[in-house]
């Protein structure tokens, strides 16, 4: 890596958004991946919906080794919450998080390395579940390549982790507060509509949690998934909202 390389990528920052609800157990290990980051220019901003456990002490305890800020947001759904951390935020890269992910220490730096190329305003990577069953390994597979087949025409996320420029993202409005469902998906879309450009990335990999996925079959929370993501496509959003609103698709 050259002196100009060097610089351009290590003077890149990012503010890492994380909606918190009850992640005691789980919020303790990203941020401790965080911690382990070889690339340390970043904040993170723990944005808590009103924890009844012991999220926000687990969140303090990391104090002394992360730029960290609690941002209180109660009563308010994740698209509110995501939104609150985005405007507390410093830095002009925004990184949204699950709780209840993990990364591989360099992460953040691979990141900083596509995105100081200046070939995309937002991205995606890879996934990996954090699963030895053959069927989260199938559906995680599954979802790559369904990523890979849409990316030219309908970004996919799936949430657990969004990479977005600050400028990009306050001109679409940020996430739809009115959505309970897919709203990362709504925000792709809006920004691949807006003209601004999307990269998706094989490496590094989002490890992440299947255990909402408990509470259901994986195969109906794919499917649910997949339906979801065809409405928005061709512009049903609000018979997606109305399918929610009644529990069809939850």
């Amino acid at each position: 890596m050259n002196g100009l390389s060097f610089l351009r990528i290590y003077t890149m920052k990012f503010s890492v958004v994380i909606p918190a609800l009850n992640e005691e157990k789980y919020i303790g290990i990203l941020l401790m991946c965080l911690t382990n980051q070889t690339l340390k220019d970043f904040e993170v901003i723990v944005v808590d919906g009103g924890s009844k456990d012991k999220t926000k002490e687990v969140v303090s305890s990391f104090s002394d080794r992360l730029r960290i800020n609690i941002v209180d947001s109660p009563n308010g759904n994740v698209s509110k919450s995501r939104n609150k951390g985005a405007l507390a935020s410093y830095f002009d890269h925004l990184i949204f998080f699950d709780a209840d992910i993990l990364i591989e220490d360099d992460f953040i730096e691979k990141l900083s390395n596509s995105l100081s190329k200046k070939d995309s305003d937002f991205l995606n990577c890879w996934y990996a579940p954090l699963s030895n069953r053959l069927d989260d390994r199938f559906y995680g597979s599954f979802l790559n390549i369904y990523s890979e087949v849409l990316k030219s025409f309908a970004p996919v996320v799936m949430g657990v982790f969004m990479c977005v420029h600050k400028d990009a993202f306050n001109k679409v409005g940020g996430f739809d507060e009115s959505m309970h469902f897919l709203e990362d998906v709504d925000l792709y879309r809006r920004l691949h509509k807006a003209g601004f450009t999307y990269k998706l990335l094989r490496d590094p990999k989002i490890i992440y949690s299947v255990r909402r996925s408990d509470s259901e079959s994986r195969f109906v929370t794919v499917m649910k998934a997949v339906g979801g993501n065809i409405m928005l496509a061709f512009g049903m959003k609000r018979v997606l909202q109305k399918l929610v609103s009644h529990e069809v698709l939850n």
